[in-house]
């Protein structure tokens, strides 16, 4: 068996309680100033992550608004979608127009044709009766008298020559007496009342 010692040949001398207190002191205090030094460093860390965050959330809520106005100038250069919304377009303006005119038809009425038949004035002849219909043949039905069955034709005449008149149609006349002995006559356009 052997023995052994150990020999401290560097004799040092004793610690002191003051000696031990200050080495304490200087651990606390670095420790202390890695402390403060960690949460200077997270907390410097934390806003820079905030602040990328934030630019990340703010590119992301542009790059959709560019996405949406890039998507909508695409659909307005489009030129096929271009042709067929002005296509549309053309057809409703046709169909109000189309509408208006049948409109205008019926709003006139017979005023028209009642002014055109007035200004067809004949000395000799009188009209007692007139029936127009306001269907798509615009017929026209004339009873009256004249003096002298010979001033009917340019009547008749006269009747087709007015723009507001129906001027192709054919007139279909009968000619009476009356009672009292004066002619009378009917007029109708082919197709008319």
């Amino acid at each position: 068996m052997t023995l052994r010692q150990d020999i401290d040949l560097l004799q040092r001398p004793p610690v002191s309680l003051a000696d031990e207190l200050l080495r304490v002191e200087i651990c606390l205090g670095l420790l202390v100033v890695i402390v403060v030094f960690t949460v200077l460093a997270s907390s410097y860390l934390h806003y820079r992550q905030q602040r990328v965050t934030h630019q990340i959330t703010a590119l992301q809520a542009t790059e959709m608004t560019t996405t949406e106005t890039l998507t909508q100038w695409q659909e307005r250069l489009d030129p096929s979608k271009f042709l067929r919304d002005r296509e549309e377009q053309i057809s409703a303006t046709q169909l109000q127009l189309l509408v208006l005119a049948n409109m205008d038809r019926y709003r006139t009425g017979f005023s028209k044709r009642l002014q055109a038949l007035a200004q067809i004035s004949q000395s000799g002849l009188w009209l007692k009766d007139i029936r127009l219909d306001n269907s798509a043949n615009l017929g026209v039905h004339l009873q009256g008298l004249c003096l002298d069955t010979r001033l009917l034709p340019d009547y008749i005449a006269h009747l087709r020559s007015a723009h507001e008149l129906p001027a192709r149609q054919v007139y279909h006349l009968q000619v009476k007496r009356t009672a009292e002995g004066n002619p009378s006559f009917a007029l109708d356009s082919v197709g008319g009342t």
